[in-house]
């Protein structure tokens, strides 16, 4: 059972004894509360507390209601068991790191032996992604945060829907290939619908958080670390992304016709 079913679970639970406690303050009869789910024997109210102590019904409702809600609370703020696993190790020696003239870097971990996308195509991913804040006066070397992965994660190469960095840091990558991507702010999360998000809520809350975090230090870096799994053609594409650049030929007889364009417009022709 995953964590969210866990919280959900958590929460009903928590929901229902809400409503019993609403009910028992409307209701002041004494009543008898079975513990036997608990391996201890039976008692009423109406008897008086023996050694191993009865306890009222508002007594038990509110452990019960305070326990259940810190039980919630921390299934939903603690990070995963893989966030804590897969941190991204440091730069492996002998390993180059490429910039881009946008500022973006990356390294290939593995390189791959298939083919690299072409803008319209899908691309199938595997991913963990983590941010790193700048060092800071209280934590001079912060290590990376992961707030989200994904064992498969569709995107399509070139749309404008995900994050610039990761769809750059995509595009000479291989099948089979893995690669680190260290984004700069400006090719992250720039504005709202940009993927990729993360699934859960808490995820999606630390992410937020981090976010908030790079803006008040002003710096930090987003990493993916990517596998390319497949790359197919979409067959719902209408050809918008197979442009290609003029030949040699093509922008002479261009440049020629607005030569002649300019020249008949000057006055007196």
């Amino acid at each position: 059972m995953d964590r969210l079913r866990i919280t959900l679970l958590l929460l009903s639970v928590w929901s229902c004894n809400v409503v019993a406690f609403q009910s028992l303050l409307l209701n002041e009869r004494p009543a008898t509360i079975d513990f036997q789910l608990f391996g201890t024997s039976t008692s009423s109210s109406s008897q008086p507390p023996n050694e191993c102590g009865s306890v009222s019904r508002s007594a038990f409702l509110q452990t019960a209601l305070t326990s259940l809600t810190v039980a919630a609370t921390a299934s939903i703020l603690a990070p995963s068991a893989a966030c804590a696993a897969d941190d991204p190790p440091e730069t492996p020696v002998g390993i180059s790191v490429f910039q881009l003239p946008s500022g973006l870097k990356y390294l290939d971990l593995v390189v791959g032996t298939g083919t690299s996308p072409g803008y319209g195509q899908l691309c199938s991913i595997q991913y963990n992604a983590y941010i790193k804040l700048p060092a800071s006066k209280d934590d001079p070397n912060p290590a990376p945060v992961q707030f989200d992965n994904a064992p498969a994660y569709l995107m399509k190469h070139g749309n404008g829907r995900s994050v610039a960095g990761l769809d750059e840091g995509l595009h000479n990558m291989k099948v089979g290939g893995r690669r680190r991507i260290l984004v700069p702010p400006k090719l992250g999360y720039v504005e709202s619908g940009l993927g990729p998000i993360p699934e859960y809520p808490w995820d999606r809350w630390r992410l937020n958080s981090m976010l908030d975090k790079m803006v008040a230090l002003k710096g930090g870096t987003i990493i993916f670390e990517v596998t390319m799994l497949s790359i197919m053609d979409d067959e719902a594409d209408q050809g918008y992304y197979q442009d290609k650049g003029l030949s040699a030929e093509e922008y002479e007889l261009l440049q020629r016709n607005l030569n002649q364009k300019t020249a008949g417009a000057q006055p007196g022709n």
